[in-house]
Formats: C-alpha cells, structure tokens, sequence
C-alpha cells in the first residue's frame, strides 16, 4: 500500500497459507497526486464506510 503514487509503498500485508495456493500481488495507491485527490481503487474500497465520499 503507498499513499502517494509517486512514493514508494510504506505497508505490505501478507497472508501465509500451507495449501500451496497459487501467489496474488496486488496494489493499492491513496492519493493519485496529492492531499484528497483519492484514486478510483480507494474511493470504491471505503465507500461503503463514509456518508460524504
């Protein structure tokens, strides 16, 4: 996770599993360029959760 696209991620999340499962990398970006400039990833992911969005 990185919370301006221009910087690198500052959190990463693991999920550790004995199954053999294939890998899933994904990333997710805050900011597009600057303070309240969400990206479209972000707003869908919290939407649910802000009333003013």
């Amino acid at each position: 996770m990185r919370y301006v696209a221009h910087r690198p991620p500052k959190r990463l999340l693991l999920e550790l599993d004995r199954s053999g499962a294939t890998t899933v990398d994904s990333e997710l970006t805050i900011e597009a360029t600057g303070p309240f400039d969400y990206t479209k990833e972000y707003r869908a992911l919290i939407s649910d959760l802000m009333l003013n969005f």
